[in-house]
């Protein structure tokens, strides 16, 4: 394989802006959702890696949540990636419980009981093929639970509940797991967050179902898993990006599987069309290629 890591590690330092955040494209403003993952990708002893954590620090709001930039202010889906990245990264203590508090009391809408009776006598319910009382994490504030926020909450939640405790961490870990496996589409993988709409079963996507399964590591439910990794085998024959080989990589090594396959596919589109443009599939990338599945390793 040819060392296709430094340069990636290149690449996303070009995204670091003067004030140490990192941006999605070279150039921009720095977000929270890029600088936290670079400061999971890069090390924190590095000058880098600890100015990516002190960006993320001096941006937490005082309810534990993160902007998504400085010119929006409220709080965001990217909190979850922050406080995953100070887990990695830092030995203070309190901004950690400050952030997983505020995570732990964020969740997605659910329907009303009225809504809930009406889809019941109308077999709405049936026809979407989902369990509507399940909290997960939304995208935004008053939306519904999606699979990749709760995802991202669950792996962060997981992360930080062997450095802190956290009133209530555990039920929503629970409970956020359970809404995974209700929502995985009918062959296994999963896709934004329906299994099937009006009788028709909804397709996996690769780099969702990835980080899914990353966030499901150490689960006992073998029957489930290993439909999903063959759904992911699959789309990721058939279409595979940089961000899906790099997470399925990470996914299977996270899972004690052989990740050599898709390393080296992954090592050979980068080498024939250049590193992603996308600060989010560069780090996963990098991540994947120095062997930092262990930053997203969470405790058994």
């Amino acid at each position: 394989m040819r060392n296709a890591a430094e340069e990636l590690s290149q690449q996303l330092l070009a995204r670091r802006t003067p004030e140490g955040g990192f941006a999605a494209a070279p150039g921009g403003a720095a977000n929270t959702e890029s600088t936290a993952l670079a400061g999971i990708t890069l090390s924190p002893h590095s000058e880098d890696g600890r100015a990516a954590l002190a960006w993320l620090l001096a941006r937490q709001r005082s309810d534990g949540a993160w902007p998504l930039t400085d010119a929006v202010p409220g709080a965001s889906w990217a909190s979850a990636w922050a406080l995953l990245a100070l887990a990695s990264g830092t030995e203070e203590r309190e901004p950690l419980e400050r952030g997983a508090h505020w995570l732990v009391e964020r969740e997605g809408s659910r329907p009303s009981l009225f809504a809930r009776t009406l889809g019941a006598m109308t077999g709405q319910r049936e026809r979407i093929e989902q369990d509507p009382s399940l909290r997960g994490w939304p995208w935004h504030e008053a939306a519904a639970s999606w699979v990749e926020p709760t995802a991202c909450a669950l792996l962060a939640l997981r992360r930080v509940g062997a450095r802190v405790e956290v009133e209530g961490a555990r039920a929503r870990i629970e409970e956020g797991e359970r809404l995974l496996w209700d929502r995985m589409c009918v062959d296994g993988g999963w896709n934004y967050g329906n299994r099937r709409v009006l009788g028709e079963a909804l397709e996996p996507f690769p780099d969702t179902t990835a980080l899914v399964l990353i966030a499901l590591q150490g689960s006992q439910r073998r029957g489930e898993l290993e439909r999903s990794f063959a759904a992911l085998a699959a789309l990721l024959e058939a279409r595979a990006s940089s961000l899906s080989l790099a997470l399925g990589a990470l996914a299977a090594e996270l899972h004690g599987r052989d990740a050599r396959g898709l390393l080296q596919a992954l090592d050979q589109r980068i080498a024939r069309r250049g590193p992603p443009e996308e600060t989010r599939a560069l780090a996963f990338a990098c991540l994947a290629l120095t062997g930092g599945a262990a930053r997203l390793r969470v405790p058994s």
